[in-house]
């Protein structure tokens, strides 16, 4: 899948689960555990593309979410980071084949939580997934570290 992503202004949402962590605190400083993951997000301004390789880089990948108390601890992750309701990369993208989609750490795709009439696939750009709580748009991503 050759694409061009050029949303630069879209907040990414980078989730990098560095260890699997089976005790309490066994993240790095400036990360935060939940489950058995360590998550911290970055506040770049880069677009899907770029900032899977940057997780990938750092050892993670973009979040995937497989519920809803996944979706409400990224939701909070970012705002407590934040002070916003930023636009936000999680690790969903396109699987080339319509209405079929996949996570960039290659977990299962099974949960999403769509808005109203998306994913509609009116532009050929709509390969790629952001979260959004209000409707304003910020600059930042979250890296989950690979278990």
């Amino acid at each position: 899948l050759d694409v061009v992503f050029d949303f630069s202004y879209i907040l990414a949402l980078i989730v990098l689960t560095l260890t699997l962590c089976l005790n309490h605190n066994c993240c790095q400083d400036g990360w935060l555990q939940f489950k058995s993951h360590c998550f911290k997000v970055f506040t770049t301004n880069e677009n899907f593309k770029t900032s899977e390789e940057n997780c990938v880089s750092a050892g993670g990948h973009l979040a995937s979410m497989h519920s809803n108390a996944d979706n409400v601890f990224i939701k909070d992750l970012v705002w407590n980071t934040t002070n916003s309701n930023a636009v936000t990369w999680i690790g969903a993208r396109d699987a080339g084949q319509l209405g079929k989609w996949v996570w960039t750490d290659g977990s299962a795709f099974d949960y999403s939580i769509w808005s109203n009439g998306q994913p509609d696939k009116h532009s050929p750009l709509e390969q790629c997934v952001e979260i959004n709580y209000l409707g304003t748009v910020f600059q930042y991503f979250i890296t989950v570290l690979k278990s």
